[in-house]
């Protein structure tokens, strides 16, 4: 239940900060900053879709590959913001790959729990 619950922590904080990084920051107009925000949601959607047809084969241990997926997007991004010679693609692409598997790690932190319970 953690992963599930710092997921959604990394959610509202992409959710809240990126506009102030791109729009302000980096001066991204605000027909822009829809677009790359779309990529996150599109990326979202690709995540879903590789958990609905991978979860099948492995099970809940697609929390771990979530959860791993995240893990390089965020070390991806913490190198860029720390360097910062990556310009705005380098906030961009990280956070993408970021919030990729958010769908993929909490509906396998929800599933998990429940999986002890034989119907």
């Amino acid at each position: 239940m953690i992963c599930g619950g710092l997921s959604f922590a990394t959610m509202f904080a992409q959710l809240s900060g990126t506009p102030f990084i791109y729009i302000d920051l980096f001066g991204v107009a605000p027909e822009g900053f829809g677009i790359l925000f779309a990529l996150n949601i599109f990326a979202k959607m690709i995540g879903s879709y590789l958990n609905s047809r991978l979860v099948t084969r492995f099970g809940v241990r697609m929390l771990a590959v979530g959860t791993t997926i995240a893990l390089l997007g965020g070390v991806g991004l913490a190198i860029s913001a720390t360097y910062g010679s990556f310009g705005l693609f380098g906030i961009v692409i990280p956070v993408v790959i970021f919030m990729m598997p958010h769908n993929m790690v909490n509906a396998n932190a929800t599933a998990g729990p429940w999986s002890i319970f034989r119907i």
